[in-house]
């Protein structure tokens, strides 16, 4: 059997259908381990449920048991999932619960139409929320509903929002005694005691730790806008004082499955690059070259992103682009990952593109100017 990473679990499972084989892709890990869940997708077994629902195709009921199987033992690993579409913005997931029909995609995409490529979406109808240490994240799984919107990443929780239509757009904050049962009515309820009693303590620890909204809407861009300033708002500087400790074991799980890690930037080393607060960076386990922004883990446990401007044999050569003093001795096992590309009032800057090309090379010449300058005035000293 293929072994998948999914929400940081290890699941073996063998796709014959287009439909699963391709939306689990991004998941597909080379483990050699004991997997955390089979999920057994016997022929005559699948066969025998087509033949009950004939207006499905053998494709379609493959790819919604996986599903239901995962999701079903997604609660021995303390998560759960929300009928919802998650959308991760400033590094966190916000996610849009409604029952079907109600809009919750099509919210999800005025926030992409509002903010760019600055909101991302993680799942469109099954997002996995999972508690680790005493904080609650949310996956994209190979299970989005009728679409194929998912990415294999994983952001720490913001906000959940419960969706109405209404003529209106106007959004509230509602009370954990409103939440519960709109939330627990979107979710997979077990028919065993035992599970249930799990799944309400994992609801009720995250509706503990987390904002919950009812925002009535109307399908205008405008809704996207009022439920923004009202869930982000008051995030953004809160972002920047996030613990890199808390994050670093589900950071290292996204970038070990082959995922990409968001974060906003903090700090004004990188300037005028990356501005605090403003900029986002997308990492990813790659090999590293010259040129490269890395974030690496300092051996005072002190988590950089800097520039890697040489090598030596002791190890990479790093400096700040607004800096110019250089660390030495980095070593590969220091690099925790690479900066794919930026994210930028609402755009993307890949590093391969000619922009971003140039501005490492004039960085680079600026350098190589400021040592002749230096060297000359010391001989002329002299």
């Amino acid at each position: 059997m293929k072994t998948y990473r999914v929400s940081g679990i290890l699941v073996n499972m063998e796709p014959n259908g287009n439909r699963l084989k391709m939306q689990a892709e991004p998941y597909l890990v080379e483990y050699t381990k004991t997997p955390d869940i089979i999920i057994d997708l016997d022929e005559d077994k699948l066969n025998m449920l087509v033949e009950k629902n004939s207006h499905l195709s053998y494709d379609e009921i493959e790819y919604i048991y996986a599903g239901y199987v995962f999701y079903n033992r997604l609660l021995d690993f303390n998560g759960f999932f929300l009928h919802s579409s998650a959308v991760c913005v400033h590094n966190k997931a916000y996610l849009f619960s409604a029952p079907s029909g109600t809009g919750k995609s099509t919210h999800a995409s005025l926030w992409k139409e509002y903010l760019g490529d600055e909101a991302v979406i993680i799942n469109d109808d099954k997002p996995a929320i999972r508690l680790i240490e005493d904080e609650f994240f949310v996956f994209g799984t190979p299970f989005s509903g009728k679409t194929a919107l998912n990415e294999n990443m994983c952001v720490k929780l913001g906000a959940i929002c419960i969706l109405e239509r209404g003529k209106e757009n106007r959004i509230n904050r509602i009370e954990t005694e409103k939440a519960i049962f709109p939330i627990l009515n979107q979710t997979l309820r077990p028919k065993e005691e035992e599970k249930m009693e799990v799944l309400l303590e994992l609801l009720d620890k995250c509706l503990g730790k987390t904002k919950v909204y009812k925002l009535y809407c109307n399908m205008d861009i405008e809704a996207a806008k009022t439920a923004y300033e009202a869930m982000c708002g008051e995030r953004l500087m809160d972002v920047l004082k996030t613990s890199m400790i808390k994050i670093e074991p589900v950071m290292n799980e996204v970038l070990d499955s082959g995922g990409e890690f968001r974060m906003i930037i903090k700090g004004t080393s990188m300037l005028p690059l990356l501005r605090q607060g403003k900029d986002s960076v997308v990492l990813k386990k790659e090999k590293p070259h010259k040129h490269d922004v890395v974030l690496y883990k300092r051996r005072n446990g002190a988590f950089v992103l800097h520039r890697i401007i040489g090598r030596n044999e002791k190890g990479f050569i790093l400096c700040g682009d607004n800096q110019f003093a250089k660390e030495y001795g980095i070593g590969p096992d220091d690099i925790i990952a690479v900066v794919s590309y930026i994210i930028r009032d609402d755009r993307r800057i890949d590093k391969k593109c000619f922009k971003y090309r140039l501005y490492v090379r004039t960085l680079m010449f600026r350098r190589l100017y400021k040592r002749i300058k230096f060297a000359v005035r010391r001989v002329v000293k002299d």
